[in-house]
């Protein structure tokens, strides 16, 4: 973990504007099983960085993931990205009430910490500053133990140039 966060904190703060893709900042809405709010950052060539605010049934959670994107389709308003990042946030006990999480304390508000991993494919249209995406996010938490999977998800995104 030492040696990740000096990595992770030069990632992070040497942000450059390149031609990746035609926007800076995209803010947006989430659609999903987890709805909540997007802000994707392009960072240098082809690295960005998203933070995910999001909620469900009373709980939240924030997520930060680093994703890599590349052209799809031969075509400059599509790209595919993929990356990995983690998450933390509170949860309801009903979101627990699954068969493999039975050893969990009786009652209350549970919080989570975890790692997650995005796929997908976003469109940015040339002449209104809006972006799509549709992507695929899983999550694995260990804090408590256990796979959740968020399945899709559609973003529409405001785009800052």
């Amino acid at each position: 973990m030492k040696k990740f966060l000096p990595a992770f904190l030069i990632f992070l703060f040497s942000a450059v504007y390149t031609n990746a893709q035609d926007y800076l900042t995209a803010v947006g809405l989430r659609g999903g099983l987890f709805s909540g709010i997007s802000v994707k950052q392009n960072l240098y060539e082809d690295h960005s960085l998203e933070i995910i605010l999001s909620a469900r049934e009373g709980g939240f959670n924030i997520t930060l993931l680093a994703e890599k994107q590349q052209m799809a389709f031969n075509n400059i308003h599509w790209f595919w990205y993929y990356g990995a990042g983690a998450h933390t946030g509170f949860w309801p006990e009903v979101i627990f009430q699954y068969p493999w999480n039975n050893r969990l304390p009786p009652s209350g508000s549970r919080f989570v910490v975890g790692v997650d991993a995005i796929g997908g494919l976003e469109y940015t249209f040339d002449q209104i500053p809006l972006n799509f995406s549709l992507d695929f996010k899983p999550s694995l938490n260990f804090i408590p133990l256990g796979f959740f999977c968020e399945g899709l998800a559609l973003s529409v995104r405001y785009t800052f140039r």
